[in-house]
């Protein structure tokens, strides 16, 4: 497997802004909703992120770490009555790992891990991302992140680069859009922004909607693509473990396909799990290589970069929690 090229180190170029002569919902929109998700797939030089493993082919594993910059804090249960979790896993390969026995392996880890995760009813987390929009590696944002799984709700505040922004969809509710408000001007001007989640705002600022947010959308994605890999022998796989410059131990699984199709999004991911727990809080995925773009051809830039901090499950959420009348909230012009 090929490491990326150094010369698309970082930084990237800011995103430019927008004059201020355009109209201001348009505005609003491209500042708020930069929020999308979670593929869930759904990490640097530019194309090597920071969070994200090395590039590495199969046993030959690097220890080159580009870096961790927010502690992922251990899931606890914090409810009497909460559902066991994690379940009970086989054993994590201790070396190296391939082939068709690790596909299933890796299968059956998710889907019993979808099976319990699923029954968690709500979590916190620190949420962590940067995507490359036609073409452009966006800078990483951070966001303050809460999680109903069922039925789905999901809330944002923006804390880096800006902080302020807030985002919130809840399934059944607001007639199934996306609220969000933004910051200083533009929240002045409109206060409050309602639009469906697959709106061209939206979508302009992030490759995933908002209703794909999110571990558990993210674990369901993964079992997706993981049952794809046991029908394609081509599709090759390698299981290890990984220590980041941290020294926080990961499980991983680095993933590489060869035949470019719509149902096959990345030429190469990388997913990181936690050793206790299995959750898959850190995903990278690398765009296939454009060709009609000058240099190497088989060299593959970073598409997705999702990360999960300071994760606490069984969070004390309410209904208030994914509501924009919250009085914590912001929702309101003043």
């Amino acid at each position: 497997m090929q490491s990326i090229p150094d010369e698309q180190a970082r930084p990237s170029p800011p995103m430019p802004k927008a004059p201020f002569r355009r109209i201001p919902w348009v505005l609003l929109g491209g500042i708020v909703l930069t929020i999308g998700l979670g593929w869930a797939f759904l990490p640097r030089d530019p194309d090597n992120a920071p969070g994200a493993p090395s590039m590495v082919e199969g046993p030959n594993i690097s220890n080159e770490n580009p870096g961790s910059r927010v502690p992922v804090a251990k899931a606890e249960a914090k409810t009497e009555n909460a559902p066991q979790f994690p379940p009970r896993f086989r054993d994590w390969p201790e070396t190296s790992f391939d082939g068709k026995p690790a596909k299933e392996f890796l299968l059956e880890t998710l889907n019993l891990l979808n099976e319990s995760f699923s029954k968690i009813p709500t979590y916190s987390a620190t949420f962590r991302k940067q995507e490359r929009i036609q073409g452009k590696l966006l800078d990483e944002q951070s966001f303050a992140m809460k999680v109903r799984q069922t039925p789905f709700a999901v809330y944002f505040k923006a804390m880096v680069p800006k902080s302020g922004k807030e985002v919130i969809f809840a399934k059944g509710l607001f007639d199934d859009k996306v609220i969000a408000h933004s910051e200083g001007l533009s929240r002045l001007l409109v206060p409050r922004l309602q639009v469906p989640p697959e709106h061209p705002l939206i979508r302009s600022e992030s490759r995933h909607p908002i209703t794909n947010a999110g571990i558990g959308n993210l674990i369901r994605n993964l079992i997706e693509y993981r049952e794809k890999d046991l029908e394609e022998p081509e599709a090759e796989i390698s299981l290890d473990r990984w220590t980041d410059q941290d020294g926080r131990n990961w499980l991983r699984s680095v993933h590489v396909h060869h035949q470019h199709s719509a149902d096959r999004p990345f030429k190469r991911v990388i997913v990181l799990y936690d050793p206790e727990t299995r959750l898959p809080l850190r995903f990278t995925g690398y765009d296939w290589p454009d060709p009609n773009k000058t240099g190497p051809k088989d060299s593959p830039v970073l598409g997705e970069f999702y990360a999960y901090d300071d994760l606490t499950l069984n969070a004390p959420l309410n209904a208030l929690d994914f509501d924009p009348e919250n009085p914590a909230y912001h929702f309101r012009r003043f």
